[in-house]
């Protein structure tokens, strides 16, 4: 039997062939939760009830994972049920959604290496600046930030070492005005948003978050909730909205925007 591992980013999720419209396999659903659960404590909101979900665990109820792997609410009632015979996982049943505990979370996350890879790639990046490739002019592939009709583009060589918080703001404002036709006067972030900002850059790429941005723009949420990055910055409010970017899923009611529909 081979031995050793290989480290799998979560930006997969975004891959065209991970995103296939299809009923996911026993495998396809492990990695999923694999994927999904949280890797730092957070605290998340359902229905007015407040859950504090730490590394390793995620509270998402069998409604939203039977809609992520295409299965019926009871397959999925099942497949939990398996991988707690196998000691993969252990639930616990909270008043409004299932939590899912990963046995052994951390001997799927290698933090000494991903460390030593961070510092490889601000090493790699900063030799890069040193070195300049002349090359670099004749290859400029842009891609839209939001839908085809959006009306900012970005450089996709872009990454998420160089993304700066100005240029998070500018994708903000765009946004809120494609969206909401409203402008902003955001100058800078908050020193608490920009502690978030920088935390999620460590996990998440420029894409990703640019894609978690048009996840929220396109939800019926009160405007408030849109005139600074402060919520969606949080990382769990954050990784809602990437997944929200996937499913096309509303998580507030589209008339009155008040009650929060229970789906993550």
């Amino acid at each position: 039997m081979s031995k050793g591992w290989i480290s799998i980013h979560r930006e997969l999720q975004e891959h065209w062939l991970w995103q296939e419209k299809r009923e996911f396999s026993k495998l396809e659903a492990w990695f999923d939760i694999l994927l999904t659960v949280n890797h730092s404590e957070q605290k998340v909101m359902i229905k007015n009830t407040l859950y504090e979900v730490k590394r390793g665990e995620s509270i998402k109820c069998l409604d939203t994972w039977g809609k992520r792997w295409n299965w019926s609410k009871s397959k999925v009632r099942r497949f939990l049920e398996l991988l707690k015979k196998d000691e993969m996982i252990r639930t616990v049943n909270e008043t409004k959604t299932t939590r899912i505990i990963v046995c052994k979370y951390d001997s799927y996350q290698d933090n000494g290496n991903a460390s030593e890879t961070q510092m490889k790639r601000k090493r790699n990046a900063s030799e890069t600046q040193a070195a300049p490739n002349n090359n670099d002019n004749n290859s400029n592939n842009i891609n839209n930030v939001y839908e085809s009709k959006a009306p900012t583009q970005i450089n996709s060589k872009q990454t998420e070492e160089n993304f700066t918080p100005t240029q998070f703001l500018e994708r903000w404002k765009d946004a809120r005005m494609h969206y909401d036709k409203k402008p902003t006067n955001i100058t800078k972030l908050m020193p608490f948003e920009l502690t978030d900002f920088n935390e999620i850059k460590k996990y998440y790429s420029k894409k990703q978050i640019e894609k978690a941005m048009t996840g929220l723009f396109q939800q019926k949420t009160l405007p408030t909730v849109r005139l600074r990055p402060t919520h969606f910055l949080k990382i769990n409010y954050f990784e809602q909205y990437l997944t929200c970017f996937t499913t096309k899923e509303k998580l507030f009611e589209d008339k009155k925007y008040k009650k929060q529909i229970d789906r993550i």
